[in-house]
């Protein structure tokens, strides 16, 4: 949307993105405390303001031009002090130097790879709304929230590494060597199912990091996705339609395996 083929298109186009700010700047006589701050957010920014070289073609020619103008824009001559400019990029590494400098795009937030708790939280608000009409197994439900639990003989054990059981309390509240035994418990099930191929016998916890670990907040969408597809699919096969749609955690194991 900021590349234009004709000759000083981009450049205009830049120049567009700053015009509301600027006239606002002029009725308020130059003065930025008076001026409502305009946010300005550019997705995939390395697309259009990369690095400069010294080629000759036309495509640099004019991504090189575009990168002057934004400058100048930020903080040139008659740079614009009431916009705040917002960029996101998955390629660092391809932006141009000068616009990665003080007083330009200065403050740089790195966002990693959601962590478990985070893939929990992703795959919650991805299956909320189907959770909320009931077209989600109970396995999933509990594979979703971590909730899956295992009985050994004298409790009941959560995967997580909380239980409902009688060990040794003191004023209804579990001891050390409680809470040690259950931390050991707990520790023994995850290695165990870590080395297990996934299967709906060996996924306990969807957000664990044998299952999801290394996923994007864009991958989870895409499981949630193509889990659903599969339940619609078997869904038709059977003439239910989608009032018979239930996404079952088999769904979820068959669309990891895709």
């Amino acid at each position: 949307e900021l590349l234009d083929r004709w000759v000083g298109g981009s450049e205009k186009l830049v120049r567009q993105l700053f015009a509301d700010a600027e006239a606002e700047l002029v009725a308020v006589n130059n003065d930025a405390t008076k001026s409502a701050l305009h946010v300005l957010v550019i997705d995939e920014i390395d697309a259009v303001f990369r690095k400069r070289t010294s080629a000759e073609d036309s495509g640099e020619a004019t991504r090189a031009s575009a990168v002057n103008q934004i400058l100048a824009k930020l903080d040139g001559v008659n740079a614009i002090p009431n916009v705040l400019l917002i960029g996101m990029t998955n390629r660092r590494e391809l932006l141009d130097e000068a616009l990665l400098r003080p007083g330009r795009l200065e403050v740089q937030v790195e966002i990693p790879l959601p962590d478990q708790r985070g893939r929990r939280e992703i795959l919650q608000i991805h299956f909320e709304a189907l959770r909320q009409r009931g077209r989600l197994s109970q396995p999933l439900c509990r594979a979703i929230d971590g909730s899956y639990t295992i009985n050994d003989g004298n409790s009941n054990v959560d995967i997580m590494g909380s239980e409902s059981n009688n060990w040794g309390e003191e004023n209804g509240k579990p001891t050390t060597t409680t809470i040690s035994k259950r931390a050991m418990l707990a520790k023994k099930i995850r290695k165990a199912m870590g080395n297990l191929p996934f299967s709906t016998n060996t996924i306990t916890d969807l957000a664990a990091d044998s299952v999801t670990g290394g996923f994007s907040g864009a991958d989870i969408a895409g499981l949630v996705r193509c889990a659903g597809s599969i339940a619609l699919s078997r869904a038709r096969q059977r003439g239910d339609g989608v009032e018979g749609l239930l996404v079952t955690l088999e769904d979820v194991v068959e669309a990891l395996d895709e």
